[in-house]
């Protein structure tokens, strides 16, 4: 039994087409996505490093976005900067104790109110 070329060129044609095609290679599958707890948030830290990127961003209105986007990322970055804040209080000791403890509500105030960034 003799093939023809012009046959096996087409066999051949056909091979390499379905080995091209072939979706389940292990060339073509992406890598798996990370799972959301594998990225880490950064540390208070790091945050208070930006201090100063921060508060430029809190309440700017010339981000490019629509209203109640340009609302949402000033309150973001409005809660951060009362969070830096927080921390970098430094109250009066004893020999001031009602500012130390006028301070202290103030700081806890300050706190609960943006403790939410911790948490995400």
């Amino acid at each position: 039994m003799k093939i023809s070329n012009f046959t096996l060129i087409l066999l051949l044609l056909h091979i390499f087409s379905i080995s091209y095609c072939c979706l389940l290679c292990a060339r073509r599958i992406p890598p798996r996505p990370k799972p959301l707890d594998q990225f880490r948030l950064p540390s208070i830290k790091k945050i208070l490093e930006t201090k100063d990127a921060i508060q430029q961003l809190c309440g700017n209105g010339a981000i490019q976005a629509s209203d109640e986007c340009k609302k949402d990322v000033s309150h973001l970055f409005c809660s951060l900067n009362d969070f830096i804040n927080y921390y970098s209080i430094e109250c009066p000791g004893k020999e001031d104790v009602e500012g130390c403890s006028t301070c202290q509500r103030e700081a806890d105030e300050v706190y609960q109110n943006n403790s939410w960034i911790s948490t995400c």
